[in-house]
């Protein structure tokens, strides 16, 4: 009798335990995804509320390989618009939102070093690019992209210059013009690569790419002593000297 009772109370326990569970509805998301329905999922609809998510990538499936669109459905069901935005690290996510927060008159001229320490905490972005635009601002960036447009526009004319001065001097040679171009071609190849654009076009170039791989490089005076010096030097060597060897013929 006594094992009869307990094994009667044992039932009613569970179904005491499980009765919720069955007398609770689901709605259906997505094909995949179901929520119970004893929450008010849609209390927000209607209120114009946006989450804003910050994640590294990878994180929250997007829908792509067959995987739930988890934002999208959030979104179905709640009414409630995601910004969600992915970082690679959380120096850049730190930077963004540092920027978002800053008046316009800092984004002109930049961050102070100051704005990325955060309690012990150091956000700073020396290894990446990025750094470049946050710490120089709107303004320093800005001089930065037409300065580097400057520096690609005066080497293609330097480039053409001495092509069409090989060219010229294939004029009394009697070639087929295919011949002469391809000539005129190498000639101005050659007298391009000079030894001196070489030793300085090969330093502007790895300060250049040093630049874009860690924006901290353009913060050391050193570097950027030498990065102008070779940026003026080159500017001498493919803009003034071509002028004066015109001026000279």
């Amino acid at each position: 009798m006594k094992r009869f009772a307990v094994l009667l109370l044992t039932l009613a326990m569970a179904f005491c335990c499980a009765a919720p569970a069955f007398a609770a509805g689901t709605i259906e998301v997505t094909e995949d995804v179901s929520v119970s329905d004893d929450y008010d999922w849609t209390r927000f609809q209607g209120q114009n509320l946006t989450l804003n998510v910050y994640n590294w990538g990878e994180y929250i499936s997007n829908g792509s390989d067959d995987s739930v669109d988890v934002v999208a459905a959030f979104e179905k069901l709640t009414g409630i618009k995601v910004n969600y935005t992915t970082f690679d690290s959380n120096e850049s996510m730190y930077a963004k939102l540092m920027w978002e927060e800053k008046d316009f008159l800092t984004r002109l001229l930049g961050f102070e070093y100051s704005d990325m320490i955060y309690g012990d905490t150091i956000y700073d972005l020396e290894n990446d690019f990025p750094a470049v635009f946050y710490f120089c601002g709107y303004i320093g960036f800005g001089l930065y992209m037409v300065f580097l447009a400057l520096f690609v526009v005066m080497i293609f004319w330097a480039f053409g210059q001495d092509v069409a001065a090989a060219w010229r001097a294939q004029k009394d040679k009697g070639r087929p013009k295919p011949v002469r171009a391809l000539c005129a071609f190498g000639g101005g190849v050659q007298r391009f690569l000079m030894v001196e654009m070489g030793a300085v076009g090969m330093t502007f170039l790895l300060a250049a790419i040093a630049a874009q791989i860690s924006g901290n490089v353009l913060r050391r005076p050193n570097v950027t002593a030498y990065f102008a010096i070779a940026a003026a030097y080159l500017c001498y060597l493919t803009v003034i000297q071509r002028r004066q060897r015109g001026k000279e013929k």
